[in-house]
């Protein structure tokens, strides 16, 4: 399973993509996906720092491969207010795909990447997880896009 309750946030307030990305982090490591939230940080903000991952459409799908992660998972957040993220569209970040992935994984990561950015170009699809009431509501429109 790439994804469970655990890893599904509703309702993330931020006041910039920086504190963004090290809170989910952190709820990766409380998880005990990663095993130190700064090392994978660090692994995310780098790829950041060389291509924004905001891909537009009030969506970002930050990604690290480290050692520090224990298996891939997918983590998902939506940040109703929005967050400024330097998305491609300089529109702000609404719904936040995040992967972690141990090294050596890339075809299983490039797999679950396929599924996520297909389904998020429909805007319908985007609206259901902007309306999901709950994260157990959230988890279920996840799980059925990614087959997990």
């Amino acid at each position: 399973m790439y994804i469970d309750e655990k890893l599904i946030f509703i309702n993330i307030e931020s006041s910039g993509k920086r504190e963004l990305l090290e809170h989910l982090c952190g709820k990766l490591e409380q998880a005990g996906i990663v095993e130190s939230a700064s090392t994978f940080f660090t692994a995310i903000w780098e790829r950041e720092e060389s291509f924004s991952t905001g891909i537009g459409r009030n969506v970002a799908i930050p990604h690290g491969k480290s050692s520090s992660v224990r298996d891939t998972k997918l983590l998902v957040a939506i940040i109703p207010k929005g967050v400024e993220y330097e998305a491609l569209d300089g529109e702000p970040v609404k719904i936040l795909f995040m992967f972690a992935v141990p090294l050596g994984r890339d075809k299983e990561y490039m797999s679950l990447l396929g599924k996520v950015t297909t389904f998020v170009r429909d805007e319908s699809n985007r609206n259901k997880l902007l309306d999901a009431k709950s994260e157990q509501e959230l988890l279920k429109e996840i799980r059925e896009v990614i087959n997990d």
